[in-house]
């Protein structure tokens, strides 16, 4: 009932109203809230924290925080508070740690804020009791990521070129073997230079588990953009492990990641 009451008992607090389709921390029970958080080191002294929220029901509709709500990352001794990413389209909580050694282990909390008072907060009937406001604005102080082991690519080197499109790129990192998820982004744009009406595409290929190696063929990462024009593609290796996300959220998922990148030419 306390749920079903939450809408028409906050709804005056606060509104997002920034045009995006989204809405206010202030009218969210924790428990109807999902949470999808990524921590990515990029080197061993940064990590990246993105955190995206959003009502379990309705995952399009992403949540912007407000009344005083919080997102903060901490490691070591170290805890930054996130904030909103600029121009973004939808609401993402972003912030950068000093360290993304192996073993990291990275907290990420949520901090709710209780109005001071439900006084004059309009309820449909004297009748009904009036929601339990410290069991809505619950916190989730406790979402837990690992960062998997550090790794290097050591082939292709940066600014290899590759004149065929039947080619194939071989794809290593060491060290290798973690049991860890490994996965292959990569962006091509056509021709390099985005100032001569570049076009440019990005997709994920799948890397067949962590053994150090992987022949990706070069049509692949050309896809609809042809074989005849110059390009510069970007390859972004990350290792991935699954963390544990704080029970007051509904759903959600939570990964520490390794992120690698190296740039390759295709020269036709």
């Amino acid at each position: 009932m306390k749920e079903l009451l939450l809408a028409s008992a906050i709804a005056g607090i606060a509104a997002c109203s920034d045009g995006s389709d989204s809405t206010g921390s202030a009218e969210q029970d924790t428990k109807n809230i999902r949470a999808d958080i990524r921590a990515e080191a990029l080197s061993a002294s940064s990590t990246v924290l993105d955190v995206s929220l959003s009502i379990a029901s309705d995952t399009d509709q992403k949540i912007k925080l407000e009344n005083g709500d919080q997102l903060s990352a901490s490691a070591g001794g170290e805890t930054i508070q996130l904030s909103l990413k600029e121009n973004s389209v939808k609401p993402v909580y972003v912030g950068t740690l000093s360290t993304g050694a192996d073993s990291t282990v990275i907290t990420v909390a949520l901090k709710r804020t209780t109005p001071p008072s439900d006084a004059g907060i309009p309820f449909p009937s004297e009748q009904i009791s009036k929601p339990d406001f410290d069991e809505i604005f619950i916190d989730a102080p406790n979402s837990v990521a690992t960062l998997p082991a550090s790794f290097t690519v050591s082939t292709p080197a940066a600014a290899t070129e590759f004149t065929s499109a039947l080619s194939t790129v071989p794809l290593a990192w060491t060290p290798s073997g973690s049991g860890d998820d490994m996965r292959l982004l990569y962006s091509t744009t056509c021709p390099p230079s985005p100032a001569n009406n570049a076009t440019s595409i990005s997709g994920e290929l799948v890397i067949s588990g962590d053994t150090g190696s992987q022949a990706v063929p070069m049509i692949d990462l050309l896809s609809t953009q042809g074989t005849s024009k110059k390009c510069s593609i970007q390859l972004d290796v990350i290792r991935e492990a699954s963390g544990a996300l704080d029970t007051a959220y509904r759903t959600g998922s939570i990964f520490g990641t390794q992120r690698r990148t190296v740039t390759i030419i295709y020269s036709p």
